[in-house]
Parts: structure tokens; C-alpha cells; sequence
């Protein structure tokens, strides 16, 4: 989320992911995926972003 140019990160619940807590090796990948719980309530704030 972006206020007045200044970049800003709110803990959510709209998100699912895959292996939320792991450890990884120097030089070593992790795939995590990440899915919207509810794709309406994102599809709705798009809009209203688009829409500045």
C-alpha cells in the first residue's frame, strides 16, 4: 500500500501461502506460493486503484 509516496505493508489475512516457516541455505531457491483467499475483495481494491 502506497500513502503519500511512502510504501507501506499491513498485516493481511486475504493471502494463503505454502511453507510459512522454513529454513534455506546460502545459494539455495524455495519455491513459496502464494493465493488470494477471496480474488472479490481484490478485484474491488484494483478498481479503486485503477480508478485514481
Amino acid at each position: 500500500m502506497y500513502e503519500d509516496s511512502i510504501e507501506e505493508y499491513k498485516e493481511t489475512k486475504d493471502l494463503v501461502t505454502t511453507h510459512i516457516t522454513f529454513s534455506l541455505e546460502g545459494g539455495k531457491m524455495q519455491l513459496i506460493r502464494i493465493a488470494l483467499k477471496n480474488t472479490q475483495n481484490f478485484l474491488l481494491e484494483k478498481k479503486t486503484i485503477e480508478s485514481w
